[in-house]
Parts: structure tokens; C-alpha cells; sequence
């Protein structure tokens, strides 16, 4: 997380408003409610008129508006002084909140003013209480009303480390002399005008479904009774899905079935999200609670960003240079050695403000058409879900500067709709996978990882001086994306946000596992996506969902590699950033830990930890998130500058993307490796090989444990080696895996992937479910139930509440890393995943596989890039094919395609005869494509075919022979070493390696006898 807490939207300084129109003998007025003659339809205010010595400050969660029944109640935090003090000359005016519409009838609200008095103690004033009554009848239609100017008076608290409850009386005076007073016309803040709910329903009999309830409320006008009686208590303003997107064709069909009804995605599709008044949030809740037909009711949880807050409304500014080393936390991570094994290539999906899509060290293509450029932001696998639970249109990019795109709800103070502060999700990203060969002079940690942007952040107008949008955490819309990201195959989400431990408690699922919040960790969970999070920046316990056990938690360490903490001992006194309020002394300061050590099933500890403290990254050009904290692209290191998009920023936000891209390239070594847990005696999956992995594991074994630091700080490094593997005590250059192979009846589409989630969401969450090919009716080619059946692995998913997916099937073998087994193979290249644009085009969408030769132009024919798949042998050229030296099990790998069905599809030289009519060079563009095929270059067939020693036993040793010869153990025996341990255990393909599995031979002077180590790693390729 960047540092940021709910005090995110609250300006650094205390915020006095004025109108300079009262006898100074004054100190409050009795509240009123406007408009005085309101309809149901209006939107009703309250105001009050205060002053002297009372007064009113900008505070993270107030006002509180609540309502029982008729009654209104509303606290807002401030300063009250006693009659007589020297203090009491604070300026007067008005401040107004909206309550929102109201049904017909007769109500009061009472206005209270919650202060701190001298000895401590936190009391409600009671300013007094107005009636209003809402009447039904028509009446001709009022604009809402105009807000009456009123002064804004600044103290400059911040800068002299004080808060107002904090200063002696006699020294208030002295200090308001430092105010700055300015007049504006607008609202005291940027309150929502509706607040909204989330809820479910059961499967009580009798009971709506979630379709009828919101069909209800989309219809106008309305007939007949609610479909919840819930909503005769409180009529809600909206009432929509949580995700808007709904599963259509076999998507739905497999949501509908019985034995899926109870899956975590299932649930999340039937989610609703309802807008009330902020008056009607408790009584809403209570009647949904009360409901018999609804499972769980709730607001969403307040979830943001955790780069240090945003602060507006400062008084400071700082152009110079702020120097830090160059990417220290890259280095620390050891990520160029870890690249010399893998640079890694997963799909992560980035729960985000937004990102600059244009950005030079991100962007795929110079132009719309090209040139490539190397870039990782995938633009056809990111969504912008910031209107989530509003009626508004979400056809809009996931840039943070999208002009296009309305700010809400609507204010005139706000003449641009540009945000004044962006770039958090631009920073994360880069420290994802920025592209090194950008020359923007920064890189990710993940050289190939694809990006999958969610854009929550909704742009709302604040008014001040001057007035400015800002982009806010729509809560809703972060559940909507991180359940869709998996949904499109996220291998990995990145989550620099959070609830503080204070709001979420420290078990937060635990008890609360039909939120959304919660239900979709366990979507995640459910397809083996891995969560990181970061912990937060308050120092305090970790930050939901870092908190929850299903999570990778981050917490961050300086340049000089020591815990982030700039006032050690839990004080402020040392903390570089101003007071978020009079009332709130700022604590961003720091990384959080770990303070409840005890073991629990509920509650995650720190697990990892990475740069938090001034990291450089990609930024939003000319834009900064946060001139406070010196945080965009304002704030450099040497040989950057303003506009170049390059910055600092500071925050666990900055930590979490890090790991996130180190667990990319563990990812892409191995796809088909679990998260797994931590634990020390838990089972070996890629959280494992992390927290075993770390520096302090390595240099003071066995795995430690601190609450600081979690495990330690990752050694990348380490982690690719000890996926990778060692036989014949050599280090494992490369592993083999499947590349699935999907088709599409009704698409008349074949597609390849290699990632189990991107193959799952083909498979699950299209609306024209793709399947496995069992058998092809060609003549000669028809094939039992087994084939390409992929020996000892299943797709991820919820054993509990899902059916299982279809067996793993997989005809081609392909490599997991750029770096070839033995020298004298063909150089290695890339498969990138395509997809043909859905566009109003007369050929019919389609995957394909496409080697770096040819991207340009598949793009061009207007096909998207997505992902890497993994990598095979390039083609030798036709005048070296006789001389090429192929790797033994290989067969030519082409891509060709069936002009009829506007498809093309990618399969071996042996298996040309089940692909009839693929005889057609790609594009299919009008006219007559060349009768041939492209030869992709070289791959490995499926097989197992080990002879079993015992007699009359099965073949097969469950590893197959394109995973033997890539990383050396025998394709022709069960136990390469003849130690008694199974190949398929000491090495297995689906899992982490443990042990060598030819150790048993080494030093014997037969170079392993039955191993293929000491020819994979001739000529001294191992050093």
C-alpha cells in the first residue's frame, strides 16, 4: 500500500469555515433544514451556523449521519472552548451536509458537535434539533440549493507539529494569527449524497431471486409490492449487481447447476449493491438483516490505497531533486540474478486507481498499429469498475486522466474533470513490470509479466481552494475486480490497499464470509490465484486483507534495509508528514507488523517484506499522487526529470507489487505449482519456497520468524533455483509443461493456453464454454478418454462447493523459461497469446499463438496481445534445417488456419492429419491465403512412456517424456538413480522439487548412468 489510511480524503490541515458575518458574541445557531418546503424527490440539507468558540474540522469519518425511525442524528468532529477563554475568537459561519431524500412524513434532526475537552475527554454538544416535514404531492421543481459563500481558515498546525486539542488555551490565539482565511462558495466537503449496501439473498423457499429484486427496482414506474420486505421499511434510491457484467450462455449454466450454487463465484454473482440515504444506512441494514429471505447485509467495507495519503489543500511545494538509490529494493530482492534464470511471464492483475496506458515503459505499442515495443499493459485485459453500484455508464478507459469520464455526483466547483492527483497505480505498476528495454531507465521485477489494470477509482470533486477532483476507493468496485480478474485468468493479484485493523478487526472473513470483501479471497483461493497485499502504513497490526491468512502480506524496509519506521517507540514526533487533521495526528510513518503474535487460524502474520521508503518507479507524467510525501513524478533521483514519468513514491504500496512481480517469475518457472502456505512444516508450494528462500533463511537457517519482517527479505534468486531444480547436483536450466488445448463448438476456435487460470476461465467463464478435446472424429485419428491426459495434475477449484473441471489434457509440450538446455539447441522464442478483437468484423473471434516475428502484424489484422505462454525451439531456417540439432522428442510446431471457419489453430507435425482444412497461412484477409502452413519452430508431443519394471504393470512413471529430457532424468525409467525414490517424487512436475533425483550417481565416474544431466549441461554450460 502507498501510504494512505480513511483519513485519505481529509486535508492535512485543520479546516475552519467562516463567513465573517457574526457578532462575535455568538457561538452556535440552532441547526435548519433546506430546502424549507422539500418533496420526496428533493434532496434534503442540514445547516448549521457556529462559531467563536466552536468550530468544525474536516475528519476522517464524519459527519455521522444516522437515523432511527423519524429521528436524524448528526456528530460532526470539532473544537468547542469554554466562554471567556483568550481562544474563543475562532471565525463564524456555515457549514452544510446532505441527508439525502426522504419519503413523505414528518421528521427532526438533532446536530451534535464531538469534541475533546482539556482533560481528555471526548463529549457530543447538542447544537439542537430541527423539524422538517416531506410532503408527497407534486410541486414545481427547485435546483438544488446554492451554498452561501463562507471563509475557509487554515491553520498552519501541520507545519509546527501541533494539534489543536494538543496546544495550551492561552496559545490558540497565538496561533490562529498564522491562519489563512479565503473565501469560496461550495460545500464543506465532498460527502456522497447516497451511501450504498451490499447484500445477499438465500435460498430460503419463497424467496425472490436477485434478478427479480433488481429487475423491481430498473422498472419505472414501479408496481406491485417489494420483492424484500426489508425495503417497506427504507426504499432504496438503486438497486443493481455487484457485478454488472452478467454470465451469459455456459458461464451461466454452470453458475445455475446444483452443485456450484454454494461456490464463491456463484455467490458473488448474485451480490447486489442498494443506495440509500447516509440517514438510512442503519435502518436499511437492520430491515435487510431482519429480512427472511437475505443472507447478509452490509456496507462495504472502506478500503484505500496504502502510498502515503493523499493530502490536498497544502501549503507546501518542493521542486527540488529529492535524491534515493536507484531501485535499492530491486537490488536487495536480487532480481538480475533471479533473471538469469527466468524473467518470468504470469498474468497479474492490479487492483488500481488507474494507470497512464500510455506510458512509455508500459504500453505494448508506440502507435494504435506499432511498432512492438516490449511493454506489459494489457489494455484488452483491464477494466475500468469505478462506477460499480451506480447508474452510470463504464465504457471508459482505465487511465487515471480520462476527460471523458464524469466526476460524481456532479458539482460546478469542479469546472475539469482532469484529476489533480494521480499516478498510484502507474508507480505499482511499474514495479511490477516496467520495461526495461523502454529507456525510461527503471524496470518491474517481473521482465514479461502481463498487466491486468482494475480501475476503482472514482473521480469526486473537492471543494477548497482550488476546488479539484480527486480520484476515491469505490468499494464496491474493488470486489467487482478482483472477481473479475480471475475470472479472465489473473495468475496473481496485487492489492496496495487496505482496511485498517481498527475497522476490519484482525479475523475479518472469519466472521464475515458472505461479504464481498471475503467472498472473493476464497474465488481466488478457489482457482489457486495468488493474493499480496499490502499491510499498511500506520504501524499498527496488518491491514485487511493483509490480515486474512489467504494472503501474501508485505511490509516494507528502508534504503538502508532496516524496518520503515521514521519515529521508532510508536511516537509521531518524528514523522516526516504533516497532520492529517487538528484531530488526528498523522501515523503513516511506517510500515505496520505483526503485534498479535499468538498462532491463529483467522489472522495472518507479516509474511514478507520489501522497499517502501522513497522506491523509484514509473509515474503519471507531470502528474503527482502526492506533493506531500514527495510521491510522482516531481520527486526524482539523478538523471530524471519533471515529465519523464519517473519518480518516487513512498508506502507498503510500493512493497506489495514488488513480490507480486517476483511471484510472476516463480509462476512462469512452474504454472502448475500451488500457492501453498507459508509454514515452516506446511507442504512445498510457492508461498513455501518465498519464506524458505529469504536472505535470513539462507544465512541463518532454519526458517525464521520475526514481526517485523515476516520471513525476510525474498531472495529471487534463491526462489528461481530452488523451483527450478538441480539433477546431477546441476542447476536446472528449464522445465517442460503442458500447454492445454481448448476448442470451442459453437466459436469454431482452437486455443492454446499454458496457464491453468487462463485455461479455467476459457473453460468456466466464457459465455461459449470451451472444452478439452477427448477424441477428433477424423478417420484414424479417434482417441480414448486418455488422451494427452496431463499424469497426476487437475485444474484448481473448490472440491467442497464446485464440481471438478474436466481432466487436464495437454498434446504439446512446451518450455517454461528463455534459457535453452544445451547450448547446441535452436535459441528459444516466446509464444504470445492473441485474441481477435470482438469487434463488428465478418470473422468470428479467435485465439492464436504468435511468435515475435509475426506480433506486429497480428495486431495489425486487429488482434489484441495478452500473455506468454511459454517458449519453444525457434525455427533453423530452411538452409540449416539439416544441420540443425534438435532436441530429442521434438516435432515441428506450426500454426495454420481454416479459412472457412475464420480459425486458426497451432498442433504438431504429428497430429496434421486431426486439423483437416488448416492448410492457410495467417492473415485471413480477403483474397486467397497461401496454401501452407508457418512453422512456429520446434515442441515436444505428450507421452509417458516409461516401461514399468514390474511385470505386468502400467507404463508410465507420471512424468512425461517431454519434462525428462528437458531437465535430464531418464525417459525410459521409474528411478533415474536407483536410489528407490520415484522421479516423480523427488522431482515432480506439477510440484516443487525435493531432491536431486540423480544425486545417487554423481562423483561415481559414470557421469549417471541413467540420467541425461551430464549431456544437458556439456561443455560447461551449468557455469
Amino acid at each position: 500500500m502507498g501510504k494512505m489510511s480513511n483519513r485519505h480524503y481529509a486535508p492535512f490541515l485543520a479546516l475552519l469555515f467562516g463567513l465573517f458575518a457574526q457578532p462575535a458574541g455568538a457561538f452556535w445557531d440552532p441547526p435548519y433544514v433546506t430546502p424549507t418546503t422539500a418533496t420526496a424527490n428533493d434532496i434534503v440539507s442540514v445547516n448549521e451556523h457556529l462559531g467563536v468558540c466552536d468550530a468544525f474540522f474536516f475528519e476522517d469519518g464524519y459527519p455521522q449521519i444516522t437515523r432511527n425511525g423519524s429521528e436524524v442524528k448528526i456528530v460532526s468532529a470539532g473544537v468547542h472552548l469554554d466562554p471567556g477563554d483568550d481562544g474563543c475568537n475562532l471565525p463564524t459561519g456555515t457549514v452544510t451536509y446532505e441527508l439525502g431524500s426522504f419519503p413523505a412524513g414528518h421528521y427532526s434532526v438533532t446536530y451534535y458537535l464531538r469534541y475533546t475537552n482539556f482533560f481528555g475527554q471526548v463529549l457530543d454538544l447538542n447544537l439542537g434539533t430541527a423539524p422538517f416535514t416531506i410532503v408527497a404531492a407534486p410541486i414545481s421543481a427547485e435546483s438544488a440549493p446554492t451554498l452561501t459563500a463562507f471563509g475557509i481558515c487554515v491553520l498552519i498546525l501541520a507545519l509546527m507539529g501541533l494539534s489543536v486539542l494538543r496546544i495550551p488555551r492561552t496559545g490558540l490565539k497565538r496561533l490562529m494569527g498564522f491562519s489563512a482565511c479565503l473565501l469560496f462558495n461550495g460545500h464543506a466537503n465532498a460527502a456522497p449524497s447516497n451511501v450504498t449496501i451490499e447484500f445477499s439473498l438465500n435460498n430460503s423457499p419463497g424467496a425472490p431471486t436477485p434478478a427479480q429484486v433488481v429487475s423491481y427496482y430498473n422498472k419505472s414506474p414501479r408496481s406491485g409490492a417489494p420483492p424484500l420486505q426489508a425495503f417497506t421499511v427504507v426504499t432504496p434510491q438503486a438497486v443493481g449487481f455487484l457485478i454488472p457484467d452478467r454470465a451469459t450462455g455456459d458461464f451461466l449454466d454452470w453458475l445455475g447447476r446444483y452443485a456450484n450454487r454454494n461456490s464463491a463465484r456463484t455467490k458473488l454473482e448474485g451480490m447486489m449493491a442498494g443506495t440509500v440515504a447516509p440517514a438510512d444506512v442503519s435502518t436499511a441494514l437492520a430491515a435487510l438483516r431482519a429480512d427472511p429471505y437475505v443472507e447478509s447485509a452490509n456496507e462495504p467495507l472502506v478500503m484505500e490505497a496504502t502510498s502515503v495519503s493523499l493530502q490536498g489543500f497544502s501549503v507546501t511545494s518542493n521542486t527540488a531533486p529529492f535524491f534515493s538509490n536507484d531501485q535499492y529494493g530491486r537490488d536487495d530482492l536480487n532480481i538480475d540474478a533471479a533473471w538469469q534464470l527466468a524473467g518470468g511471464y504470469a498474468l497479474v492483475g492490479l487492483i488500481e486507481y488507474g494507470v497512464a496506458i500510455d506510458h512509455p515503459a508500459l504500453r505494448q505499442f508506440d502507435t494504435t498499429l506499432g511498432p512492438f515495443t516490449g511493454g506489459n499493459f494489457i489494455k484488452a485485459l483491464s477494466k475500468d469498475v469505478s462506477f460499480t453500484g451506480l447508474v452510470v455508464p463504464s465504457n471508459f478507459t482505465v487511465d487515471d486522466v480520462d476527460e471523458a469520464k464524469p466526476v460524481q455526483p456532479a458539482d460546478s466547483h469542479c469546472t475539469s474533470q482532469v484529476p489533480a492527483l494521480v499516478g498510484h497505480g502507474t508507480h505499482a505498476a511499474g514495479l511490477v513490470a516496467a520495461n526495461g528495454a523502454s529507456g525510461q531507465g527503471v524496470q518491474g521485477t517481473c521482465k514479461h509479466c502481463g498487466l491486468s489494470v482494475w480501475k476503482y477509482g472514482l473521480p469526486r470533486c473537492f471543494v477548497g481552494t482550488p476546488s479539484e477532483v480527486r480520484l476515491t476507493v469505490n468499494g464496491d468496485g474493488i470486489s467487482r475486480a478482483q472477481a473479475q480478474a480471475v475470472d479472465i485468468g489473473a495468475q496473481i493479484l496485487n492489492m496496495s490497499l487496505g482496511a485498517p485493523a481498527s475497522s476490519a478487526g484482525l479475523e475479518y472473513c472469519h466472521g464475515n464470509a458472505t461479504l464481498s470483501a471475503c467472498r472473493t479471497l476464497s474465488y481466488a483461493k478457489s482457482r489457486d490465484t495468488i493474493d499480496v497485499a499490502s499491510s499498511g502504513n500506520d504501524r499498527t497490526d496488518l491491514k485487511f486483507p493483509a490480515s486474512d491468512p489467504r494472503v501474501i502480506s508485505v511490509g516494507g524496509y528502508n534504503s538502508g534495509l532496516a524496518f520503515w519506521d521514521e519515529s521508532p517507540g510508536g511516537t509521531t514526533t518524528s514523522c516526516p508528514y504533516p497532520n492529517d487533521s487538528a484531530l488526528n495526528p498523522n501515523t503513516e510513518c511506517g510500515s505496520n507488523k505483526t503485534n498479535n503474535t499468538a498462532p491463529d487460524p483467522g489472522y495472518n502474520h507479516q509474511e514478507l517484506t520489501a522497499a517502501a521508503k522513497s522506491v523509484l518507479s514509473t509515474t503519471y507524467p507531470n502528474k503527482n499522487w502526492n506533493s506531500v510525501v514527495k510521491c510522482g513524478d516531481q520527486f526524482q533521483v539523478a538523471g530524471t526529470s519533471w515529465g519523464d514519468g519517473i519518480g518516487l513514491c513512498t508506502g507498503t504500496s510500493m512493497s506489495a507489487p514488488q513480490i507480486a512481480g517476483v511471484v510472476g517469475i516463480l509462476r512462469s518457472i512452474n504454472p502448475l505449482v500451488l500457492a501453498g502456505t507459508p509454514e515452516p512444516n506446511g507442504p512445498w508450494g510457492i508461498r513455501a519456497v518465498l519464506a524458505k528462500t529469504t536472505t535470513e533463511a539462507r544465512l541463518a537457517p532454519p526458517q525464521p520468524w520475526n514481526s517485523l519482517f515476516g520471513y525476510g527479505h525474498p531472495d529471487a534468486a534463491a526462489a528461481a533455483r530452488k523451483m527450478l531444480g538441480t539433477v546431477e547436483t546441476f542447476q536446472v536450466r528449464n522445465r517442460a509443461t503442458p500447454l492445454f488445448r481448448l476448442h470451442s463448438v459453437y466459436m469454431k476456435d482452437f486455443a492454446d493456453v499454458a496457464s491453468p487460470q487462463f485455461a479455467l476461465s476459457l473453460m468456466i467463464n466464457q459465455a461459449h464454454q470451451y472444452v478439452q478435446p477427448t477424441s477428433y472424429p477424423v478417420s484414424g485419428y479417434t482417441f480414448t478418454d486418455t488422451y494427452a491426459e496431463v499424469p497426476g495434475y487437475i485444474f484448481p477449484y473448490d472440491s467442497v462447493n464446485e464440481e471438478a473441471p474436466a481432466k487436464a489434457r495437454a498434446p504439446v509440450y512446451i518450455l517454461t523459461t528463455e534459457y535453452k538446455p544445451r547450448t547446441e539447441y535452436p535459441a528459444l522464442v516466446p509464444l504470445y497469446l492473441m485474441r481477435k478483437k470482438d469487434a463488428a468484423t465478418a470473422f468470428t473471434p479467435d485465439y492464436l499463438l504468435s511468435t515475435p516475428s509475426d506480433v506486429q502484424a497480428i495486431h495489425a489484422a486487429n488482434y489484441d496481445l495478452l500473455t506468454i505462454q511459454g517458449y519453444i525451439y525457434g525455427p533453423c531456417g530452411a538452409a540449416n534445417e539439416s544441420t540443425c540439432v534438435l532436441p530429442p522428442g521434438t516435432e515441428r510446431f506450426y500454426r495454420a488456419c481454416k479459412t472457412v471457419d475464420n480459425d486458426c489453430a497451432t498442433f504438431l507435425e504429428s497430429e496434421i492429419g486431426l486439423f483437416p482444412g488448416y492448410t492457410a497461412t495467417f492473415p485471413l484477409l480477403s483474397g486467397s491465403p497461401t496454401p501452407t502452413k508457418t512453422l512456429l519452430g520446434y515442441a515436444y508431443k505428450w507421452g509417458d512412456n516409461d516401461p514399468n519394471p514390474t511385470p505386468g504393470g502400467l507404463a508410465g512413471d507420471g512424468l512425461p517424456d517431454a519434462f525428462e529430457y528437458v531437465v535430464g532424468t531418464d525417459p525410459t525409467r521409474f528411478d533415474s538413480d536407483g536410489d528407490g525414490l520415484l522421479d516423480k517424487d523427488e522431482f515432480p512436475m506439477i510440484g516443487v522439487p525435493i531432491s536431486d533425483p540423480c544425486a545417487n550417481q554423481a562423483g561415481t565416474g559414470t557421469n549417471g548412468r541413467y540420467c541425461l544431466a551430464d549431456k544437458i549441461f556439456a561443455n560447461g554450460f551449468n557455469q
